[in-house]
């Protein structure tokens, strides 16, 4: 059986025309909802809502369910009406005059369903259109026969047969495969097997699990395969591989590659941003600038049935396909992302509220499985996508382009930048940046006063040469006052400063909140990562059930193949680095001259990078050296690595800031890495918003500085080390430079499975490397 709903119907067939961008027009959902909820409120006891129809198409060789929720329905005792309410910013008198296709096809089709289901001969049809800017309501009715409406609904599923057929044929040598499917290698590695069955177990239980697991054992093959598994046993019908970063991407894409040799069949499709996508990246998003938005509904059903040739979409194969069809890329990867089994993309597509694909998570299917790789990167990703920040400058440039065109719009912008400058001068008294436990309800309601006038002003759609730094304006604002609708307890207001600029920051302090909401619309969500430690931590950061599960498995590797040495007498403490520069710059040489190779040498900062890099220099005038940048572009990054080759004829060091491109997912196998320095705990830098969280944890659970510094810090720690030991085949060194490391909890956050060696002195380091390498 085939299960569609009748928006998916209405959304293949009669769909034509333009993609356009920049026609301003659309409510928001969260408007949208509350405005249906209002109207269906207002309707007399003879109406029922959210009314549930199903209807089925029998085949030749399937059956086609065809079912949706009709928002209302009218039952008397001699007619009965179908209401269908759309809300909008438009103009309604062109949407009362004007027929709109897509609309009364959609209601069409509920009256059908729900006539066929009543035994009527005769039905009547009412699209409620509800202007949300005005408060203004129009309703328009249409009597139809049951006939009339059986020949439009049968012309609609005629059409959507064809692509019917190919999906229902593609499910059946799918689901074939995926019932033959078994773990690709003779052997699993250690530890392998058990998060495999794990990860089966708490699929088939619609749990949540939590697993820590060393680099080199084949996660990401551990909870592919079972999640895979899980489609053909009718447990899940879509995997989404939640990554932070393109390696994780690229991770996941070979892993599936391997699956596919082996007999798999599957359809992937790994989604990245709009802006890497875009094939007219200096033209606006409208059909008269981009002629890949020109008549892209015309043509994305044939570029749809073109793809399904193909199995794996990666960004190219996207792009080329797009190219071949003239439609947009990213808009058709998101329908792609309809009919893949595997959707890889960033954490943001399943939990950023102004980004999150609602298409798949506003439609209350809760039989998605989501993976999130590398999890420990979520916590702070999740307090960046429920912050929000508006700046001085923004309000100031805008400002100025509306002058004497937009008199009232430009107005309110003075009132803005007014307030604005007032909280500057606060800053400016105290010297630093301030913060508040407050919404601040001023800036809200001037907020609301501009976003009121722009928006009247943008729904005339006019062309200007401001009209897209407005409306870029508009929607920060309106993201701004969402994120103000938000705020409790767990939100601060931060104002920081620049020079003449202010930053105003609705800073979310703990995320858990948002994110147990999310995850409560998937089947069962899998966190993995080789840093997970401690794990409770990661269950109340990530708002997990208390009745998630958790799995730490050790190091496969030998422990004779690591060297792990804690120069414990150098303190790294800001207030004493001027002082031990130059034992850490020392113990650094003597790590690296024990042996020639590639070495990486971790810092906290760039700035304490920069001072003991300039002393190694110095020491060590004849070593080639790298060192990161913080502005290094993907091609630099690239560079970077491919210094560390697999033939050693010398020394190489790289420095590098914990936390950062280098520090995570990067894999540097066999003698392209030899060993690495870790200099310090990682801890973050003392900041206006790490102190918001220390006070808020030490509010919650008196664990305020764990959860600020120690635990984020040592993760970065933690990260960084792995990479020295990559497979079963390394051998490496690691030097810890910090008189905390020997110290609880820092210890006690390190790998068990680690022998760790104290060294008093360099020449120490020296002979237990001479005994190590030899």
């Amino acid at each position: 059986m085939l299960r569609l709903s009748v928006r998916e119907l209405i959304a293949y067939t009669l769909r034509s025309g333009d993609l356009d961008m920049t026609t301003f027009g659309l409510s928001s959902p969260i408007d949208a909802i509350h405005a249906h909820q209002a109207i269906q409120k207002s309707r007399p006891k003879d109406y029922s809502t959210e009314v549930t129809v199903r209807h089925r198409v029998e085949t030749n060789h399937f059956v086609l369910e065809v079912s949706g929720r009709i928002d209302g329905v009218y039952i008397y005792p001699d007619r009965v009406i179908i209401d269908e309410i759309k809300t909008t910013r438009k103009d309604l008198t062109p949407l009362v005059q004007q027929e709109d296709g897509y609309h009364w096809g959609q209601a069409k089709c509920y009256a059908y369903i729900y006539a066929k289901q009543n035994n009527l001969e005769m039905i009547d049809v009412q699209l409620t259109y509800y202007h949300l800017g005005q408060n203004e309501k129009r309703e328009v009715r249409r009597s139809f026969e049951i006939d009339e409406l059986e020949e439009f609904f049968n012309a609609l599923v005629s059409q959507y047969l064809e692509w019917a057929r190919m999906i229902v044929s593609w499910t059946d040598t799918r689901n074939a495969s995926m019932k033959k499917l078994k773990f690709p290698f003779e052997t699993f590695r250690p530890g392998q097997e058990q998060m495999f069955a794990n990860t089966e177990a708490i699929i088939e239980q619609r749990g949540q699990l939590l697993v820590q697991a060393p680099t080199g054992i084949g996660k990401t093959m551990a909870v592919l395969v079972p999640s895979i598994k899980a489609i053909a046993q009718g447990h899940t019908s879509q995997i989404f591989y939640l990554t932070a970063r393109t390696t994780g991407r690229q991770a996941a894409e070979a892993t599936l590659d391997i699956l596919r040799e082996r007999g798999l069949k599957l359809k992937s499709l790994s989604l990245t941003a709009k802006e890497k996508m875009c094939l007219n990246t200096d033209k606006v998003c409208n059909p008269d600038d981009c002629r890949y938005a020109r008549g892209h509904f015309d043509r994305v059903n044939s570029a749809l049935h073109d793809a399904f040739t193909h199995d794996s979409f990666t960004r190219d194969m996207i792009i080329h396909l797009a190219k071949r069809h003239m439609v947009c890329p990213f808009e058709f990867a998101l329908e792609l992302s309809l009919w893949v089994e595997c959707v890889i993309c960033d954490y943001n597509y399943a939990f950023d509220p102004d980004v999150y694909l609602r298409r798949f998570f506003e439609d209350g299917s809760k039989d998605y499985v989501v993976l999130v790789d590398e999890a420990h990167n979520l916590v702070d990703r999740a307090r960046e996508m429920y912050s929000t920040e508006l700046s001085m400058h923004q309000i100031q440039k805008l400002r100025s382009e509306l002058k004497s065109k937009l008199r009232k719009v430009y107005g309110v912008l003075g009132k803005i930048n007014t307030w604005m400058i007032k909280k500057r001068t606060l800053c400016e008294q105290e010297q630093k940046p301030i913060a508040e436990r407050e919404p601040p309800l001023d800036l809200c309601s001037l907020l609301k006063r501009f976003t009121k006038l722009s928006e009247e002003w943008l729904l005339l759609n006019q062309p200007t040469p401001f009209r897209a730094q407005l409306m870029d304006m508009y929607f920060e604002a309106r993201t701004f006052l969402r994120t103000a609708d938000r705020y409790e307890r767990n939100y601060a207001t931060c104002y920081g400063y620049t020079g003449r600029d202010l930053c105003v920051k609705l800073f979310c302090i703990d995320p858990s909140r948002y994110l147990r909401e999310t995850l409560e619309k998937f089947r069962s969500a899998i966190f993995f990562s080789g840093t997970l430690n401690p794990m409770q931590y990661f269950i109340e950061s990530f708002g997990c059930d208390d009745t998630a599960a958790t799995l730490t498995l050790p190091s496969p590797f030998e422990q004779d193949k690591l060297c792990v040495m804690v120069a414990s007498r150098v303190s790294t403490l800001f207030k004493h680095r001027a002082y031990t520069q130059s034992a850490v710059a020392n113990a650094i040489c003597a790590l690296v001259d024990a042996k020639k190779g590639n070495y990486l040498v971790f810092f906290p900062s760039y700035e304490y990078m920069k001072m003991i890099y300039d002393i190694f220099h110095l020491c060590r005038p004849g070593i080639t050296t790298l060192v990161q940048s913080s502005h290094m572009s993907e091609h630099d990054r690239e560079q970077f690595l491919r210094q560390f080759s697999k033939t050693i004829g010398n020394h190489l060091v790289g420095f590098a800031v914990m936390g950062g491109v280098f520090a995570e997912s990067i894999d540097l196998i066999g003698e392209r890495l030899t060993g690495a320095v870790i200099v310090g705990v990682g801890m973050p830098g003392i900041s206006l918003e790490r102190e918001l969280i220390r006070s808020y944890f030490d509010e919650m659970n008196e664990c305020g500085f764990a959860f600020a510094y120690q635990f984020p810090g040592m993760i970065k720690v933690l990260q960084a080390a792995g990479r020295v030991i990559r497979s079963e085949t390394d051998r490496g060194a690691i030097l810890l430079i910090d008189t905390r490391f020997v110290r609880d909890p820092y210890r006690s956050l390190l790998p068990q499975e680690w022998y760790i060696q104290d060294v008093t002195h360099d020449k120490a380091i020296g002979k237990i490397l001479e005994g190590f390498w030899h």
